[in-house]
């Protein structure tokens, strides 16, 4: 998928329409899941043997995914060392849709800023075919689940000019605050994951029983509670976009 302005406008009505659909359905996706979970019931021993079995290979392939993850998390932080760094105008950056307070810059202003720069196009173009390896839930707990990988700052004794730490700014009662900058590689992750997103979501309304619990092992989601969590932030997510927070007359803390 090309990172193009027109490709931005194209994704949120895509998503703007998947979230209008999901809310059409939830009736019917209540009555369909009771409906899967009775012809559940009618499986024969061989097939819900086999759904058994399919269930525990998946698991344990997922453990053995986990004891790598923190090695896969490495390898993607050294692809796209080039983007962990921040856009300079202070005027673009908004709240994240992080659990705790944190800024970073909308893929629509990240669009213009890789326009200007072919490898740095090149490189965050890549950023799908590289996590195509991933699945879903993994790509959601690097977002996600390591914001202290992510908070990880370049300080102002660092060699490298394209810096990011925090922006200073004021609250409502005109007290300072300072806000800790997500870079731009965490953008682009981002968006990755919404587009992952739009596809697994009408099949989660499709599984039921069994056929869940293998579908969300597949997914690499660990339970239940965690995609609920994901699902809220997905939500969260697709909010922030038509009302986004803008962090007004902030200034940065470090030096460019």
């Amino acid at each position: 998928m090309k990172l193009t302005s027109k490709t931005l406008k194209k994704y949120i009505v895509e998503v703007i329409d998947e979230a209008t659909r999901r809310d059409v359905l939830t009736g019917l996706g209540a009555l369909g899941a009771a409906t899967a979970v009775g012809g559940i019931g009618m499986l024969g021993d061989d097939e819900a043997d086999a759904e058994d079995e399919a269930i525990k290979k998946s698991e344990e392939e997922n453990k053995k995914r986990e004891a790598k993850f923190k090695a896969m998390k490495e390898e993607a932080r050294l692809e796209f060392n080039d983007l962990m760094f921040n856009i300079d105008n202070p005027d673009i950056w908004v709240v994240a849709p992080t659990s705790i307070l944190m800024a970073y810059v909308p893929m629509e202003h990240v669009y213009e800023y890789l326009d200007k720069d072919l490898n740095l196009f090149i490189k965050a173009d890549y950023a799908e075919d590289f996590f195509s390896t991933w699945e879903i839930g993994e790509i959601y707990r690097y977002l996600f689940g390591s914001i202290g990988f992510w908070g990880t700052a370049k300080r102002k004794d660092s060699s490298d000019p394209r810096l990011f730490w925090r922006l200073v700014t004021k609250d409502k009662n005109g007290n300072q605050i300072k806000i800790d900058k997500l870079p731009m590689s965490w953008t682009i992750v981002l968006n990755v994951w919404l587009d992952r997103m739009l596809r697994f979501m009408p099949k989660l309304e499709e599984v039921s029983g069994k056929k869940r619990r293998l579908f969300l092992s597949r997914n690499s989601i660990r339970s239940e509670k965690e995609l609920e969590e994901m699902i809220d932030t997905y939500n969260n997510t697709i909010s922030s976009f038509s009302k986004p927070r803008y962090l007004n007359n902030a200034e940065h803390e470090d030096e460019y």
